[in-house]
């Protein structure tokens, strides 16, 4: 069976790195929104309209731009209060870009340009702590045989 060979450690840290980049990959899709209104998005204030929809932690929202009410979905924090201090009605930091308003985030976007960065640079580092062991494992095997071949042949 394979799994007798893999070490106990290489099974918990591929099932975190998985948990991990899963994670990363659900929100990634968003990177280049928060990297543009980073760079040209536009502060307002909005409001809250409503929290936790369908048991999830997000939280949706209204602004107004251009003379039209906008909406968006998004998570709590990032410059604006955590989700359980948030209510219904509350207003709330939000960032659009002026030429395509449906596109807004709730929070700062530079906020979430580093926690998105953090998580990458942990996923990075989880897989090549994991790769060093792995490498140093395979070297310390492949010692052993070359030993055992040598005595063999003379």
């Amino acid at each position: 069976m394979i799994f007798k060979r893999v070490p106990l450690w290489a099974v918990v840290a591929f099932v975190f790195g998985s948990a991990v980049f899963s994670f990363w990959l659900n929100n990634a899709a968003r990177w280049p929104d928060y990297r543009e209104l980073a760079k040209k998005g536009r502060a307002a204030t909005g409001w809250v309209t409503a929290k936790g929809l369908n048991g999830s932690r997000k939280v949706n929202y209204s602004f107004a731009a251009n003379g039209r009410i906008y909406s968006g979905e998004g998570r709590a924090g990032f410059g604006t209060p955590r989700f359980k201090d948030i209510s219904k009605g509350d207003e709330a930091l939000i960032f659009y870009l002026p030429q395509k308003p449906e596109i807004s985030v709730l929070g700062d976007p530079q906020a979430h340009l580093r926690q998105q960065n953090r998580l990458l640079a942990f996923l990075f580092t989880l897989i090549a702590v994991l790769a060093f062991f792995a490498l140093r494992r395979e070297l310390r095997r492949g010692e052993g045989r070359d030993e055992r071949f040598k005595e063999r042949q003379f």
